[in-house]
């Protein structure tokens, strides 16, 4: 909801303490803490077993060791990997928490991990042990999540130099983690990284079929940016319209170019139409 987005909070709580990372997106908080604790974990042998603490492994589990499943999504070892990690969730998360919001933001990195999580262990709870670290179950379930939303927004790659949709891109990288499953024998985690895109599908249509948001003038916004049609165009007129005498085409018009290009993008009236419609939902 266009309430509940991060650039259309209100900011004038001036009573409570304002703490200096309270003001940073979603995807730079995730992006410091999965660093902080890659440094940690580089730090000789005592970073070694730091590591092992923080892995998905069976033993853990079986032990009780309940933490593992939410600390392996942000424990990485090699430079390539939180390199490439890190590069993906700014890519694919700068696009998608405008319209999500920071909130959401962070419960669907958590759910596609713990998902990618199960679905790992799942396939690794006999034979021999086996652990599993790095955020890619849940950069996976961004990445999918993204293709939800903007299905036909593009994305150019630079191996090999082509542009691809975003659908058609989370659509071949699937397909290609599935043969990796099946054909591949190396040391990736690829059914985390399908347990993090199945996370991420049910995350959006749970999302969106959540009867606060059916009953919402404001669910339509973001239907809208989801690309999907609403089917029951003859409720909607039944519905009553909060906010008054504005623009609904205009708002959502305004709300796509925020989730492209970013406030700065926006021309003053831009500005002022998203105000207007936020004070009067939370006023509603």
């Amino acid at each position: 909801m266009i309430d509940e987005r991060d650039y259309m909070r209100n900011g004038g709580n001036s009573g409570n303490r304002d703490w200096p990372w309270s003001h940073w997106s979603a995807v730079k908080t995730l992006l410091i803490i999965n660093c902080l604790i890659y440094i940690l974990c580089n730090m000789g042998t005592v970073g070694e077993e730091l590591c092992f603490f923080l892995s998905l492994n069976r033993m853990g589990i079986q032990h009780y060791q309940l933490w593992r499943p939410f600390t392996y999504m942000f424990t990485h070892m090699t430079f390539m990997h939180i390199f490439g990690n890190m590069w993906s969730l700014w890519i694919f998360g700068s696009l998608l928490e405008p319209a999500l919001g920071k909130t959401r933001f962070y419960k669907l990195y958590l759910f596609s991990g713990l998902i990618g999580a199960a679905t790992w262990l799942l396939a690794n709870w006999w034979g021999e042990p086996a652990i599993c670290i790095g955020a890619s179950g849940s950069v996976f379930g961004i990445m999918v999540a993204t293709a939800m939303s903007f299905p036909h927004a593009k994305l150019q790659l630079i191996i090999p130099p082509i542009s691809l949709k975003m659908r058609t891109f989370a659509i071949l990288y699937c397909l290609y983690e599935i043969y990796a499953e099946l054909s591949i024998n190396d040391n990736v985690a690829h059914l985390a990284h399908l347990g993090g895109a199945l996370g991420a599908i049910i995350f959006m249509r749970r999302l969106l079929k959540r009867s606060s948001f059916q009953n919402n003038p404001s669910c339509q916004w973001l239907k809208n940016i989801f690309r999907m049609k609403n089917e029951k165009k003859d409720n909607s007129s039944h519905s009553s319209n909060s906010l008054g005498e504005l623009d609904s085409n205009e708002v959502d018009r305004v709300l796509d170019k925020l989730a492209a290009t970013g406030r700065s993008s926006l021309t003053q009236e831009e500005k002022a139409l998203l105000e207007e419609a936020s004070r009067r939902l939370r006023d509603n």
